[in-house]
């Protein structure tokens, strides 16, 4: 009797999520006019520290998007008040946002946000009745119903999770082209088939930033961490004030802030456990003056010097987002510098974990393995250090998923 009974609890759960319609995810917020100033943008979001975005409208229409972030960066650079604060919003307004009709279905909704790139995870989306402004559907909202739909795990909706896993994965060929491009004796071993782990590096004029992560705490189908993390990535490195350079500790600080706002994370003993956090360490290369600057949490970084020196700086253990974490928590970068032939790597707390004893790792812990074998290239460190791996892995069991960076930057 209890199994009829659970079906039938799933089916109306079912035709309850699939009768919802874009308008329910949304809400009537007010909008502003391509005429309204940018330092009316500003004390308009100052009073509200929740809004993430804002919808330009002219004459009833919807024609853009301000991004709370990227707003703040521009205007608040230096000068940006004098240079924009009587000028129109527009100014810091992206188009097209994405526009939907309000009768159109949660289902479609999901799938023209993927289709979107995934943008509106963190951006929202604008809702219309007859072609005219009706409110605006939050990022929020729209990942609490991808968190439904991979719940549901109906034949229809799957296919929004293999979009998004086909959009992740897309993302990561990009990213690790980029890495290629800077840094051509590499290895990468970072699965990424769902679980909320990724990896985002992008060329800059100066050298190299890279961000890599693993969000399986998080509660959220982990291909649309993924992409909530990458929006938010994509967002961060393309504000008007980051165009010079990028200080890792205010980035980590930033997702941080912005993880806890949507994933409504509170900071009361009811909501303790809600959340491990999301395990993440952000770099940048400077080729010209060799140095790696970094901030992050959980994630280490190792470094080998032409020397021979090991140097190893594991990151702190406060969760990004995580509930347990304040959200007033700020992270610090740390800079290093980088000799010509140092090898650096970058790993998981569980790859650590799993490599960094001597019963698990015949040649002692992974730096010292790391440095004994700072001759070989990238890629064959990468294959040593798995092949020795796997002659223990028959002998145990609920092991991680090893997820490890190594490379050796360009003099």
């Amino acid at each position: 009797m209890t199994e009829p009974a659970s079906r039938s609890q799933s089916d109306a759960r079912f035709e309850t999520f699939i009768a919802r319609v874009a308008k329910d995810l949304s809400q009537p917020l007010v909008p502003v006019t391509p005429e309204t100033t940018n330092t009316l943008v500003y004390q308009y979001l100052v009073k509200r520290p929740s809004l993430e975005t804002l919808a330009v409208v002219r004459d009833g229409v919807p024609i853009g998007l301000i991004n709370r972030h990227s707003f703040m960066e521009g205007y608040g650079c230096a000068f940006g008040r004098e240079l924009f604060g009587r000028e129109g919003c527009t100014t810091f307004m992206f188009e097209p946002p994405l526009i939907v009709d309000e009768n159109l279905p949660v289902e479609a909704l999901v799938k023209a946000a993927l289709d979107d790139g995934g943008g509106a995870l963190k951006d929202g989306f604008i809702v219309t009745r007859q072609g005219e402004y009706l409110g605006m559907g939050s990022g929020v909202a729209l990942v609490h119903a991808l968190s439904e739909i991979d719940a549901l795990k109906t034949p229809t909706l799957a296919s929004s999770l293999n979009d998004a896993k086909a959009l992740a994965q897309s993302h990561l060929a990009l990213a690790e082209r980029a890495l290629a491009a800077s840094c051509p004796d590499y290895g990468l071993r970072w699965p990424s088939g769902g679980d909320g782990a990724g990896f985002y590096f992008r060329r800059t004029s100066s050298g190299l930033l890279g961000c890599l992560f693993d969000g399986a705490g998080q509660g959220v189908s982990g291909a649309f961490m993924a992409l909530l993390v990458r929006a938010f990535l994509d967002n961060y490195f393309d504000a008007p004030a980051l165009k010079e350079g990028m200080d890792p500790g205010v980035a980590v600080t930033q997702l941080h802030q912005y993880l806890r706002r949507v994933m409504q994370q509170r900071d009361d003993a009811a909501h303790e456990a809600a959340s491990a956090g999301l395990e993440a360490l952000m770099f940048t290369y400077d080729e010209g003056s060799s140095t790696l600057h970094y901030a992050g949490s959980t994630l280490a970084l190792m470094l080998v010097n032409s020397e021979g020196e090991l140097l190893s700086a594991p990151a702190g253990t406060a969760g990004i987002g995580a509930n347990a974490t304040p959200a007033e928590a700020v992270w610090t970068s740390h800079a290093v510098a980088v000799s010509a032939g140092s090898v650096v790597a970058i790993a998981t707390d569980g790859t650590l974990r799993q490599l960094g004893g001597a019963q698990d790792f015949a040649t002692g812990n992974l730096g010292v393995f790391i440095q004994q074998h700072r001759h070989q290239s990238a890629p064959a460190l990468l294959a040593a250090i798995l092949r020795r791996d796997a002659e223990r892995q028959a002998e145990s069991q609920g092991r991680d998923d090893l997820r490890l960076l190594i490379f050796r930057p360009k003099p």
